[in-house]
This record gives structure tokens, sequence and C-alpha cells, in this order.
């Protein structure tokens, strides 16, 4: 195509530009329809990357994931420094980077470290708000960013849920009370913040991981302890400890989602180090889960899902879980910290944490029985 840049030299100039820009978006992933999409593993360069969260904003998703230079090495990749990355997609398949959304501050009570969390998006007030687990010197717990447009973010200046401090002497002392079937634990909460997209009951929900206290050994179990609030931004108050099973250390990087009349409940079951645990509860821990095989690796961790029909609970494994396994890959956690989100064609993905990057969607095909069927993993959508 020729431009003729005479009298009209503005005028021709302008069409030159808006070509040589719709030339390079057509390079870029990241705006391709679903129907042109491929996936693509993303990366931030220099960055390691971990636990993805999402949220859409009219016809545009942006992933949410914890970042830290690579520089700082290996042993300190999940220490104090980390900061909530962001980018953007129009398909889910490939992702452009998008700056950041929260990072420790001097000035700020969490200057140390941000870690897990989740975002919720509020289309009555068009504001993104970004749940983070914050650790400062004096003070931790939950802290919040917000921003209207995606790329402008401001972390509130005070802490929207602030958490005893687990690891002082009279640490017992602090730990809140409540019962679970029959039973009374005293626990403490410990992070990874998970805020239900929408209202349920009037309410919206928060699941944060937890430390029960036991009386043998002074061992730690992990729980989730549930929250609700009226607005996302404040009056959050304690509801109830919803899990606290007595297999795992701590239950992390919860995630909740809704398909038909039931709730399923997403948590990475983790022990930290198989040595340092009770034998009497290491001998039960095999007989459930099969995928403790090595005593002598440092941590182990699974996908793990659980059912109900009330977003309170009770839940219960799904048929044939709790442990959650894929069809590609023998090891469990090998892909991790999940996420549901809808396809183009109407059903449901699993997206998370693969490899230090975001890995391609898993189809989720739904039993009768409310078991849940993981398919193989797409490289790209299916045709309608």
């Amino acid at each position: 195509m020729c431009v003729r840049i005479v009298r009209g030299y503005a005028r021709g100039a302008a069409v030159v530009l808006a070509l040589l820009t719709q030339g390079l978006q057509a390079q870029q992933g990241w705006l391709k329809p679903f129907s042109e999409a491929r996936y693509e593993p993303y990366r931030t360069p220099g960055m390691f990357l971990n636990d993805f969260r999402f949220v859409k904003v009219e016809d545009t998703y942006y992933a949410f994931f914890l970042q830290i230079p690579r520089c700082v090495g290996p042993e300190k990749i999940w220490g104090d420094g980390r900061s909530y990355g962001v980018a953007r997609s129009k398909n889910l398949l490939a992702w452009e980077s998008f700056g950041v959304a929260a990072c420790p501050v001097s000035s700020h009570w969490a200057d140390r470290a941000i870690h897990s969390g989740a975002a919720v998006y509020d289309p009555e007030k068009k504001t993104c708000f970004l749940f983070y687990t914050g650790v400062g010197s004096k003070r931790q717990g939950v802290g919040l960013a917000r921003s209207q447009n995606m790329e402008a973010w401001t972390m509130d200046k005070d802490i929207l849920l602030e958490y005893p401090d687990r690891w002082a002497p009279r640490a017992r002392e602090q730990a809140l009370s409540s019962s679970l079937d029959g039973k009374t634990y005293q626990f403490l909460p410990g992070g990874d913040p998970y805020v239900f997209p929408e209202k349920v009951d009037g309410y919206y929900w928060m699941w944060v991981q937890s430390q029960v206290f036991y009386d043998y050994e002074n061992f730690e179990d992990g729980g989730l302890l549930l929250y609700r609030s009226r607005e996302l931004d404040q009056g959050w108050e304690f509801d109830r400890i919803v899990f606290a099973p007595t297999v795992y250390e701590r239950y992390e990087v919860p995630f909740v989602w809704k398909h038909g009349e039931t709730f399923y409940l997403y948590v990475g079951g983790v022990l930290e180090d198989l040595k340092k645990i009770p034998a009497t509860h290491l001998e039960k821990l095999k007989r459930l889960d099969p995928w403790l095989v090595d005593e002598q690796k440092p941590r182990h961790s699974v996908n793990l899902l659980y059912e109900a029909k009330d977003i309170r609970g009770p839940w219960k494994a799904v048929p044939g879980g709790p442990i959650m396994k894929y069809p590609d890959h023998p090891w469990s956690p090998h892909y991790y910290v999940w996420n549901v989100l809808g396809g183009p064609d109407g059903r449901d993905y699993i997206f998370g944490w693969s490899g230090e990057t975001l890995g391609k969607p898993y189809p989720i095909r739904y039993g009768a029985d409310g078991s849940l069927e993981i398919g193989k993993p797409l490289d790209a959508w299916p045709a309608p």
C-alpha cells in the first residue's frame, strides 16, 4: 500500500503509524483472539515467579504473581523482598507484563515481604482489590492494594487484618479457640488469604491458612480459618474454623469456586520436613498419601480438593480424592496453586503454577457424584 505524503502529510503520517501499530500488535500473542491464540509460557526476565491469581476486567484478564530477582540466590527466593507482579491477556494463553501491584516499602507496615494472596474486581466501584500477606518488622497480616485502571496501584496504609505473632514465646496464649466436628482447637492465622469474588448470603468470604496447636510434642497441624465482611476493604470478622484435619502441617494457597450447586475448595497440603514430624503422624500420612515415597526429601506437597453444598462447609473430600492427579504427569504438585477459570467454550479449566511459569490450562469434567476428572493440557483453545 502506498501513502501519498504531499499536502496531506499529517494525515498520511497518521495512517502509516496506524499500520505499523497494527502490524506490531499482530505479533503480540496476548492480544490475539481465542481462536488464534497459542500457549506461550509466561516469564518475567530475571525473576523467579510463583503463586498465580487472576481477575477479569471487561474483556481483559489480569494475572497476579509473586516475584523476586533470581540474583538473590535459590536459598532466598522464598524470603524477604518479594513483590506482586501483574500481566495481562485477551486469551488466557499468552501474556504481557503489566507492572507491579504491591511491594515491600520501608515506610509501610509491610516493610519486609509480600506473600501470597488473591485479587477481586468490584464492578460497582470499578476497583480491583489485591489481598496479600504482608510481613513487617513489627506487624504481619493481610494487606490491601487497589487500582481503578489496573496500572496505577496504591497500597492501603492501614493493615486490613492483623495476625498475632506466631513466633513469639507466648504464642500459644495468643491462639484463638474454635470447635469443629465436636473438637476444640487453638489456632493462629498464617497467611495466603483467598476471597471468593462474589457475595454469598450477603457477605464476602475469606479463607486464611492457620496453624492449629496440639498437646503432643508441640506439633502443629494446618487448618483454614473463615472470615466474612459486607465490604471488601473493611469490616472483616472471624466466622469459624472450617478445615482442620490432622494430616498436613500446613494447608496453603486456598482457592474456592462453584459449579452448579457445589462449592469446591482447593488447598496445597505441605510438610516442610518429614524428619521432624512425630512417627505416629508419619505413619498416618503414609496410609492416606500414596505420593509420600521418600522420607529424606526436605519438603512434601500435594494438591487436595474438597467439596461442600454451603460456602461455610462442612467440607468433604471429592469422590476419589482428596489428592488430585494429572493424566500427563505422575507427580501431583508439578502443577500447583490452582485457579479455575471459564474458557471460551464454556468449560472450566485449571490454571496453575508449573516450573516457575504459568502452565497450560487443564480441562475439567464434572461427574454426577461430585467427582472431578482432569483432562490433558491444551496448547490452543478447541474450535467452537
